[in-house]
């Protein structure tokens, strides 16, 4: 376990220490907003000992998601790491909403991961492809209007995944607010 919590710690200092600009868009906001789908692969054997001697792996490791409307902000540096275990951990260094609907009030919007895991990954045509092997929403926050959530992290599980970690080779995401 105090392997799981040191990997923790390093991915949360990796986040705060690699950043990059949000993915923007200034036209107008629908109810949803995704960003673009994005697939990652996965190197078994690096994945099998990313941790050294620990039982438990980072399987994906996702760095800079989120997505970045008008009058809703998901800041980077954000991660999400899966674990072999079926755990997850998701960090944004900043949530906001300032979407307002009448007058000076708002609505609540809430912020999500959709992930895809793929049985093989297509290194051709750099996408996911083979047999899906498990789905999933993963919710991270709720952010009423005008609340700001500064390094924001939550945690939580998939038992699904944990059963199917080690066929998975590539995941396709995207990331909402919803």
């Amino acid at each position: 376990m105090k392997s799981r919590d040191f990997s923790l710690a390093v991915c949360c200092l990796q986040a705060f220490l690699l950043s990059s600009l949000a993915i923007a868009d200034d036209t107008a906001d629908g109810d949803e907003k995704a960003a673009p789908e994005s697939s990652i692969s996965v190197d078994v054997e690096l994945a099998g000992t990313s941790l050294q001697e620990a039982t438990i792996s980072v399987r994906f490791y996702l760095e800079n998601i989120g997505f970045y409307s008008k009058r809703r902000h998901w800041d980077n540096p954000s991660t999400f790491t899966i674990y072999s275990d079926g755990s997850w951990f998701f960090y944004a260094t900043r949530l906001a909403n300032f979407d307002r609907t009448w007058a000076d009030t708002g609505r609540t919007w809430r912020t999500r991961l959709d992930a895809v895991y793929y049985s093989r990954y297509d290194a051709a045509n750099k996408r996911c492809a083979g047999q899906i092997l498990h789905s999933n929403q993963y919710r991270f926050a709720t952010v009423r209007y005008k609340q700001q959530r500064h390094n924001y992290t939550r945690r939580g599980d998939d038992a699904a995944f944990a059963s199917i970690s080690s066929q998975a080779r590539c995941m396709r995401y995207q990331s909402w607010w919803y």
